[in-house]
């Protein structure tokens, strides 16, 4: 089966296409560039000219706190438009809560569930890996107010990134997953306590693990 594997940025491609030395598998990595609708319309557009099976959006993300660790990888059961939605006026809440209920808000999306399986054991023995919801921002959070909305809105979110949700909506009807690994705790920002070379090196380690033999089903 012929895969595409999205990142956001030429660090993560490169650390992809690290694990990949030596494999004969049908895999196209691509950098689409932060955020999530970049990371939709270069999905799409690959989606178009490579006509691929199946769609793996890779790359670094910030780990909610207490929901994992910094070395677990993240895999996403839904991605979730984590900033979709409507404010309670003033009126109606003075600490502006996001209103829950709504149908379109937050925003879910399901990722395919034998994909999701067949990563996780892929990855069996190469990391602990932890299974949720990646919430997808348009702001990467930076105090620890908002992590602490972001546990409370989204009691199965496991991290955040930018671009998985554009990516799920840019596969269109392909199988679809995300997976991260864990760079920083999301809260205040702290860019001295990030991971960044680890989360690089435990990428290329995922994507030996997962995508060096043919995914076939």
């Amino acid at each position: 089966m012929r895969v595409l594997v999205v990142t956001a940025v030429d660090a993560e491609r490169t650390a992809v296409l690290r694990g990949l030395v030596g494999s004969s598998a049908p895999v196209t990595v691509l950098a689409t560039g932060v955020g999530q609708s970049r990371a939709a319309a270069a999905t799409a557009d690959a989606c178009a000219r490579f006509d691929p099976d199946l769609v793996v959006c890779a790359g670094m993300a910030g780990v909610l706190p207490g929901r994992a660790q910094l070395g677990d990888v993240l895999l996403a059961s839904r991605v979730v438009a984590a900033q979709l939605g409507v404010e309670r006026s003033d009126a109606e809440a003075p600490d502006g809560l996001r209103v829950r209920g709504e149908p379109w808000a937050p925003f879910r999306l399901a990722c395919d569930q034998r994909l999701v399986a067949l990563v996780g054991e892929r990855l069996t023995g190469t990391a602990r890996v932890v299974t949720g919801e990646i919430l997808t921002v348009d702001t990467v959070t930076a105090s620890a107010a908002r992590a602490q909305e972001l546990l409370r809105d989204f009691d199965e979110g496991i991290g955040e990134a930018m671009e998985g949700f554009g990516a799920r909506i840019g596969a269109g009807n392909r199988p679809f997953v995300e997976v991260r690994t864990t760079s920083n705790v999301v809260g205040p920002r702290d860019r001295g306590a990030w991971r960044t070379t680890q989360a690089l090196d435990r990428l290329t380690e995922v994507a030996r693990a997962v995508l060096c033999e043919e995914i076939r089903w």
